[in-house]
């Protein structure tokens, strides 16, 4: 049923968009802004039948609509044996008739199916025919000969009738043209390449592909054909090209034969309205309130037709109370709830022990629903965010040493939500980008003050420990709390308990394992002194020669202090070393060498004064 509603809904709003562009917008001379009109056009038929709307529509439309869904629906979807239809009446007064979900029947052949395929294979034969017409133009293309330019190549062939262009390409025969009507057909093309036309063509040729049973679909691509032709009009006159000359050589041009649908052709039809176009006045400033009024149609179409949130969960609830009710049928259901009123924005679960039959009216049947039988599932209670956790009406968040910016943005989406801003007012990475070291963090709501955590003293390079904090959204609004999880150890959700614990023990496995980490320290012998530095990383040994770090790889792979560097101070991992102790290493336990020099301006001599070898733990 809801793909039935998507589709049957997409293919009007692109009759409602495609009549209401032809009838308010098609003489408008401002031509950029209707093609932008028509892109919108295409990303409303694509996206607004899957979306929800509130329910404005008055109580008598609202039922005289579903009214006719009921009607309708039995008599295109399948027949299958369904529970009895019911009524859904929610505390805020208001009523809609439902009909309990469908089972799926066994696999049959029916005239809905039949329908199903034709349209596949309409789908299918035009694809295919559009794969055949680009083949068509590239083959042409590397079959002729090509001159690039700055901004297009053209392509010249003698069996071209009609100039083309598409994407970098402008096609043409030249012995057809004479000099100027060359020139303008360059012009004009060159508009077409420039502005990327192109896109617009092949957009129109896959709305007609997608709903090519709907006849708006060609009248939406004549629309666009006709849109782009007027832009390239409109630039070319810009120019300075007079405009009789060329409008006389469009209509010597336009007497060649068609081209293919996907290029933009300089001949194509509409000729008298393209002349007409180019000879109309500039369409005044007022004319521009014809755009919100195709938009607001569009909008009033969907809203009218769409699935609204109501419905969606007064269908939950009918399903499991007619099922229960098989004996007697139901005509009516009123839901209570014992302190929490039931909303559309959530999800009622039902079991049989939960409804009871009204012994004054055999035809109604109250349900009683416990508040905590409500799940609230709707955006506000519900978190993609692995750092959240609802339980009850307290929101619990964590952040981890492991917690990337990313992780961090969506924790501080999560919390604007309910009104609160989660500042940072400084974060720190060690060298690896492996764990947080340290962080400084606030966390406000309005009217209730602020909470703030810090851990900026933490200078040794450690990881943080993990953070925890609460913020209350029910009816305790504006309780709010912030430490680390360990002073929440006896409220906070498991499951954030279990990730803090994870994160600790992965950051505290990089302690003083990067060799970034000690890259970004200097020896304090070193520290202060104006020194060159040249860093040669692992794959830089992978040479034949490596004199010029100062270390010297052995046909053992060992490695080896140069000659020229024996004087300078060593280093291994920032700590210092005997030139000798460089033998015990292995290329393979290499990370990294930086090598320190000084330079005398006066003898305009490098002398190297240390070598720091950084290795990896493998």
């Amino acid at each position: 049923m809801e793909t039935l509603r998507y589709v049957l809904l997409a293919n009007g709003l692109l009759i409602v968009v495609s009549v209401a562009f032809y009838l308010l917008l098609r003489r408008e001379t401002f031509f950029n802004t209707n093609r932008l009109m028509l892109w919108l056009g295409v990303l409303s038929v694509l996206v607004l039948p899957a979306l929800q709307f509130p329910d404005w529509r008055p109580q008598r439309v609202r039922s005289a609509m579903q009214h006719t869904a009921r009607v309708i629906a039995p008599s295109v979807l399948p027949r299958t044996p369904v529970a009895p239809p019911v009524t859904i009446t929610f505390p805020n007064g208001r009523s809609y008739p439902v009909t309990p979900a469908r089972r799926l029947a066994r696999f049959g052949w029916s005239w809905q199916l039949a329908l199903i395929g034709l349209y596949l294979v309409g789908v299918g034969s035009l694809f295919i025919r559009f794969l055949v017409q680009l083949v068509s133009i590239r083959r042409l293309v590397h079959r002729s000969a090509r001159q690039p330019y700055d901004t297009f190549t053209l392509v010249t062939n003698p069996v071209v009738d009609a100039p083309f262009s598409f994407f970098r390409w402008i096609v043409l025969n030249p012995a057809r043209h004479t000099g100027d009507e060359l020139e303008q057909i360059l012009r004009h093309e060159r508009v077409h390449v420039r502005q990327r036309h192109s896109l617009d063509m092949l957009m129109a040729e896959g709305v007609c592909i997608v709903f090519w049973m709907n006849p708006a679909a060609y009248l939406f691509r004549k629309l666009v054909h006709q849109t782009l032709e007027f832009c390239a009009d409109q630039a070319v006159l810009a120019e300075g090209i007079d405009a009789r000359s060329y409008q006389y050589n469009l209509l010597k041009v336009s007497l060649a034969s068609g081209t293919t649908p996907i290029v933009n052709s300089f001949s194509t039809s509409q000729l008298r309205d393209r002349i007409r176009m180019m000879n109309r006045q500039r369409s005044r400033w007022f004319k521009a309130l014809n755009y919100p009024v195709v938009m607001v149609l569009s909008l009033a179409v969907v809203t009218a037709f769409a699935r609204h949130k109501a419905e969606q969960i007064a269908t939950q609830v009918a399903e499991p109370v007619a099922r229960s009710f098989v004996a007697e049928p139901v005509k009516s259901i009123k839901i209570y709830t014992n302190d929490l009123p039931l909303t559309t924005d959530s999800v009622v679960e039902l079991n049989n022990s939960e409804v009871r039959q009204d012994s004054l009216e055999q035809s109604v049947v109250a349900v009683s629903i416990d508040s905590s039988k409500i799940a609230r599932t709707d955006s506000i209670y519900h978190s993609d965010s692995k750092l959240v956790a609802y339980k009850e009406d307290v929101l619990h968040w964590v952040i981890t040493p492991r917690t990337t910016l990313d992780e961090f943005n969506g924790l501080q989406r999560e919390l604007a939500k309910h009104g609160c801003k989660l500042q940072l007012r400084e974060i720190k990475y060690n060298p690896g980008y492996q764990y947080i070291d340290r962080i400084d963090i606030t966390v406000i709501e309005p009217g209730s003050g602020m909470t703030a955590f810090r851990d900026t003293v933490n200078d040794n390079g450690n990881p943080i420990k993990a953070i925890a904090g609460h913020l209350s959204v029910g009816s305790r609004r504006g309780h709010r709390g912030i430490g680390t999880v360990d002073d929440y150890a006896l409220y906070f959700p498991e499951e954030l308990k279990s990730l803090a614990s994870i994160d600790t023990k992965s950051a505290a496995t990089f302690v003083g394992s990067d060799p970034e980490s000690a890259l970004a320290a200097t020896p304090s012998k070193l520290q202060g002194r104006n020194l060159l530095s040249t860093r040669y990383d692992r794959l830089y040994f992978d040479n034949k020669s490596t004199k010029s770090s100062g270390i010297l790889v052995k046909a053992d792979k060992s490695l080896v202090v140069d000659n020229d560097c024996r004087s300078a101070s060593i280093y291994i991992n920032n700590e210092p070393v005997d030139a000798e102790a460089i033998n015990l290493w292995t290329v393979d336990k290499l990370y990294a060498v930086v090598k320190r020099s000084s330079y005398d301006p006066v003898s305009k001599h490098i002398t190297p004064v240390a070598l720091l070898l950084y290795t990896t733990n493998k």
